[in-house]
């Protein structure tokens, strides 16, 4: 008997009726164990086709303690999902045999063995049988309850043993720091996602995930996908598929002959995509290293999701494209304030985590600056001793798309180009001679620019964190300031004293931004004659009345000592 004879075909494994609906698993199995995956045999790297799921399961050891016995899957067979689904009638419909559109979903969970995962589900159902409406408070709670200590995402687990990762949700690594390198992860490109299970809603913070399969999809398919559906978590869009991104790509539909082109999509199919979806796209090609990295921070910030277009700069595959999702930000620390996803500096980001559609989900890669005279922005990527490939990989960023909500004209890129223009007057007013003794010595201090979109509520939520000690000051901003629905956001720093936020509106155009107001943050003894001369400054440059100027002096009490 062969190796591979002992495994059942993925046809008779996602139609077995003699299985549960769902089951109880121990994660000490493997997910290519539990669910009896082999690649297929005439693959041309067959351990290869596998490394994705060799990856979650590496994931959820390292960082969630997976793998010990004191976690569990529970595996949801015959489910019906959206994404395959579509690529089913797309495409594999057609194949002979036909292996059926179900798929099978796997949700993990930490910290609960299976018999005791069974009896929390069990506890959730008898609650939900005694409960008067689908919504009581009981079912809810001990459903966050389960999510919040114990739920950590899922996997739908398509039937094609050469690209099994279909749908995927994990739980983000979060704002931790790590001990070991004195980093701070900063997974500013995710969100909250519910999943029913039955009666079940389980919620987990993260970013959508899966693998390329070559048919109706390939890794900018895949890319644009996911940062879709990180732009769908606060702005509504028309309904996303793969399937669908590759058709509006290239105008033609899978099932009718199109396919995919042989180089896979370039920016302009991208673009093409993001925009039949809804969203505007945001296409910025970059050289400068430096100028790239402050743009991926201000995306980050503005908790956009944008595709990263690169071109490989070593060993055999120079010269090749691919396309990855940014998901965070790798910082050094420390970090002003570990609570306040605005608060990191551009000089402090070393790294980058994003979704890698032929490896995983939050693959991180460190930053550094080509030698050439472009000082172009390289991505170096580790190997991975489980998939056979110790050497490192060397990509070199070539361009960066992002969806943006309808409406909003100030990109990060035109932001970029007002923070820019803001610290060049800033520097030239106080070198042509400043009556202002502080000011000057701030700006010889040095100038910071950071810059991102926010909507109002967040930007507000912002605003009070900062005037907690001050009521009556942020009921006057939130009252009597016109706010739009998405806000474009330059901050200056001036030194260590004086963070100054322009708030434009989004809606606005570079040539004639318009600025709503202007926040100004004191830190320590800054003179009556420093803030004054601030607030002329701000007057002329941005054509803002004084009432729309407001500062806040932080008590020493508020000040962050790192």
């Amino acid at each position: 008997m062969s190796k591979l004879s002992k495994y059942p075909t993925a046809q008779s494994r996602i139609n077995d009726d003699d299985h549960e609906a769902w089951s109880y698993e121990s994660d000490k199995t493997r997910l290519t164990e539990l669910l009896r995956i082999s690649p297929p045999p005439v693959s041309a790297s067959r351990r290869k086709q596998l490394k994705q799921l060799d990856y979650i399961h590496s994931y959820l050891c390292k960082h969630f303690k997976y793998g010990e016995g004191d976690g569990a899957y529970l595996v949801e067979r015959n489910y019906s999902d959206r994404d395959y689904a579509h690529d089913f009638a797309s495409l594999y419909s057609a194949e002979h045999p036909s292996r059926g559109a179900r798929v099978t979903r796997v949700h993990y969970f930490q910290g609960l063995d299976k018999d005791a995962l069974e009896q929390k589900v069990s506890e959730i159902l008898e609650a939900q049988l005694r409960a008067e409406s689908p919504d009581q408070d009981e079912v809810k709670q001990l459903c966050a309850s389960l999510s919040e200590d114990h739920y950590l995402g899922f996997s739908v687990i398509r039937p094609k043993d050469g690209c099994p990762v279909g749908r995927t949700f994990l739980r983000a690594l979060g704002g931790t720091r790590s001990e070991s390198d004195d980093s701070y992860r900063h997974m500013g490109a995710t969100h909250g996602y519910t999943a029913y299970l039955g009666p079940l809603s389980l919620s987990v913070e993260g970013l959508h995930f899966q693998q390329q399969d070559e048919g109706t999809s390939v890794c900018a398919t895949i890319a644009t996908w996911s940062a879709l559906m990180q732009h769908g978590s606060y702005e509504r869009i028309t309904p996303v598929t793969p399937a669908a991104i590759t058709e509006a790509a290239t105008n033609s539909k899978l099932n009718s002959g199109g396919g995919i082109p042989a180089n896979g999509l370039n920016a302009e199919q991208v673009c093409d995509a993001i925009s039949k979806f809804g969203a505007v796209p945001s296409l910025s090609v970059h050289g400068d290293g430096e100028v790239a990295k402050q743009l991926l921070g201000s995306m980050v910030r503005s908790r956009f999701a944008p595709v990263l277009m690169m071109e490989r700069v070593d060993g055999i595959s120079a010269g090749a494209g691919h396309a990855v999702t940014l998901t965070g930000l790798r910082l050094k620390w420390p970090k002003a304030d570990p609570f306040c996803r605005y608060d990191f500096k551009e000089d402090q980001i070393n790294g980058v985590y994003f979704h890698d559609d032929r490896r995983g989900p939050y693959m991180r890669a460190m930053l550094s600056l080509s030698k050439d005279k472009s000082g172009s922005l390289l991505l170096e990527m580790k190997g991975r001793p489980h998939e056979g490939t110790n050497h490192k990989e060397v990509w070199k960023l070539v361009q960066v798309i992002c969806p943006l909500p309808h409406g909003v004209n100030l990109s990060n890129i035109r932001l970029q180009i007002i923070a820019d223009h803001v610290a060049q007057q800033i520097d030239g007013t106080v070198n042509g001679g400043t009556p202002e003794d502080t000011i000057e010595g701030l700006v010889r201090e040095g100038i910071e620019t950071q810059f991102w979109i926010a909507k109002q509520h967040e930007y507000l939520w912002h605003i009070a964190h900062s005037f907690r000690a001050d009521s009556n000051a942020f009921k006057q901003i939130s009252s009597n300031v016109p706010w739009p629905k998405y806000v474009g956001v330059v901050r200056i720093r001036l030194g260590s004293k004086i963070i100054c936020d322009f708030v434009l509106d989004s809606s606005s155009t570079s040539r004639n931004p318009k600025a709503i107001m202007c926040f100004m943050e004191c830190e320590g003894d800054i003179s009556e004659s420093a803030i004054l001369w601030m607030k002329n400054f701000v007057s002329k440059i941005m054509q803002l009345h004084s009432n729309r100027i407001t500062v806040y002096q932080v008590p020493p009490e508020h000040i962050p000592h790192n």
